[in-house]
């Protein structure tokens, strides 16, 4: 069930809020898709509690977005923090964490086709991203205390914000969620910094919960079967639709043509040169076959341990989470 997984990996964005609502516009095609403009693809913001349950829910505006990203508490107005500037010796803090929840390419295909299948598939990305948000509710953790005794927390209150897509930048049928982890959370009575080096550990059980999630929605299968849609247990995709794959794929196109940052030409993969702004340069690629697929998921495992590196120790990924397995271990 390789090709069926959900693709990607947990990228650090570091930049302002601005930067962020300019990647997050570009990662979309047609204009009644702004993703804070039209009904069908807005910001929604959550605040999850250390059992995993909601707490708070709300839409976020423009401003909203943007202000969140700077470290804003869109509820309250009051400041989460003050991000770290860049240096010379260190990168400026990282102000949210970002996933991508997707599907197989024809699964796309099929919700821009019939009206029930986008509707289904709506539905089971959202169940996705809320068994997502569940489990980091009951796994996140920060640091306390000093350097060098330093005690791990658990998270009382963090926040996330889910953006949904349905196309790519090139146009092509895409759907897919940006799932956005707000590294300031609430726990031992202060705003505190999210522990990323524990979220690395944990994005191969993150990867496997939302695919399960999609895989298994009775929702979802009912309504494919219904239009007689036949899913290849191999590939993930539909056998009726997968011929259909290369031509509805103008963005694979264009990045395979696109030479990438050595002057190579980027075989099917989904980074592009300079990445999102204030990133390391990698972007989680979805829906561009196995091979690319894995090579993303290399290079994003290798940008995690730069992003996550300290003066004292350099972080590996867990060779666990390298080849996709659950790893459902807390790093401090």
């Amino acid at each position: 069930m390789r090709e069926a997984r959900m693709k990607g990996g947990v990228l650090l964005f570091r930049g302002t809020g601005a930067a962020a609502r300019r990647y997050v516009e570009a990662d979309r095609s047609r204009a009644d898709e702004y993703y804070l403009g039209a009904d069908n693809a807005v910001a929604e913001y959550t605040v999850i509690d250390a059992r995993g349950e909601v707490t708070a829910a709300r839409s976020l505006s423009a401003d909203e977005y943007e202000g969140w990203v700077d470290w804003i508490n869109p509820v309250t107005g009051e400041s989460m923090g003050t991000p770290r500037k860049p240096g010379e010796v260190r990168k400026g803090s990282p102000l949210f964490a970002e996933m991508t929840i997707n599907a197989p390419k024809s699964l796309s295909v099929a919700a821009a086709l019939h009206p029930e299948v986008s509707e289904a598939l709506d539905v089971a990305q959202q169940d996705a991203a809320g068994e997502i948000r569940r489990f980091l509710g009951r796994h996140s953790v920060t640091l306390a205390g000093p350097r060098g005794a330093q005690e791990v927390l658990p998270v009382e209150h963090m926040q996330t914000v889910a953006i949904t897509h349905k196309t790519s930048r090139a146009g092509d049928p895409h759907r897919h969620i940006h799932f956005q982890i707000g590294t300031r959370v609430w726990a031992g009575g202060k705003w505190r910094a999210l522990t990323t080096a524990a979220l690395f550990k944990q994005q191969g059980a993150i990867r496997a919960l939302g695919t399960a999630v999609i895989a298994a929605h009775t929702q979802l299968a009912q309504t494919l079967a219904d239009h007689g849609l036949t899913l290849d247990p191999v590939s993930g995709e539909f056998a009726e639709l997968e011929p259909f794959n290369q031509v509805m794929s103008k963005r694979s196109a264009q990045i395979r043509r696109k030479p990438g940052p050595h002057g190579r030409r980027v075989g099917g993969g989904a980074s592009r040169r300079g990445g999102w702004p204030g990133t390391d340069g990698a972007v989680a690629g979805c829906g561009l076959g196995a091979s690319a697929a894995r090579q993303e998921a290399h290079h994003l495992e290798e940008r995690a341990v730069v992003a996550t590196r300290t003066r004292r120790r350099r972080l590996r990924p867990d060779p666990r989470t390298a080849a996709g397995g659950a790893c459902l271990g807390i790093a401090g």
